[in-house]
């Protein structure tokens, strides 16, 4: 709210009064006949706006100052619409995964030793698939190393597999929703199942 002078009775009054209240001049009215919507409204009576008009504000009254109307829905619909396409792409990334498909792993970690099951959630990793004496293949001992570091097991579990005996028995530990189970026999070597639960 400005402070202006009556141009009736030089009053002071506030440029937000529809009229003077000491002799009821039509303000509103005045002032919107006599400033042009572009130009500002000077919030001083005309005597002291040239000392003043560096320390104050002016108001201004133009169509710009009118609520713009609404644009969001465009916007809203690129935004829905990028959404779903990152869900997708996440999804399908998800679906095809290592780790919610065996299948999907890398051709070089599936060595003679390697079964996967026909819907790809289980494969089993065996140094002796045929259970010969000294039948050991040292390249299944890679692939379980790598395996279980793509699929996130910590070295701790490859160690606690190298380290186990036939009378542990069928031993196992889980990362996220993959379960890996072993077990050792002197004559059959070192089994290792993956499970995808």
């Amino acid at each position: 709210m400005a402070i202006i002078t009556c141009p009736e009775c030089k009053h002071e009054v506030s440029s937000l009064a529809v009229s003077c209240p000491h002799c009821g001049f039509p303000i509103a009215e005045h002032l919107s006949k006599a400033a042009p919507e572009d130009e500002a409204v000077s919030p001083l009576p005309a005597d002291q706006e040239g000392e003043a008009s560096s320390a104050s504000t002016e108001e201004t009254v133009s169509p710009a100052s009118e609520p713009q109307k609404s644009q969001k829905g465009p916007l809203v619909a690129i935004c829905l619409v990028a959404i779903i396409g990152i869900c997708f792409a996440l999804y399908a990334t998800f679906i095809h995964s290592p780790k919610h498909n065996f299948n999907n792993l890398d051709k070089k970690y599936t060595t003679t030793g390697c079964t996967i099951s026909k819907d790809g959630k289980t494969m089993v990793l065996d140094t002796n698939p045929k259970d010969t004496e000294n039948g050991d293949l040292k390249i299944v001992y890679t692939a379980i190393a790598e395996v279980n570091k793509k699929l996130g097991f910590s070295d701790a579990v490859l160690q606690k597999m190298s380290a186990t005996r036939a009378i542990d028995g069928l031993l196992e530990e889980t990362s996220g929703n993959i379960t890996v189970s072993w077990m050792y026999h002197p004559d059959r070597g070192l089994e290792v199942i993956y499970s995808i639960k």
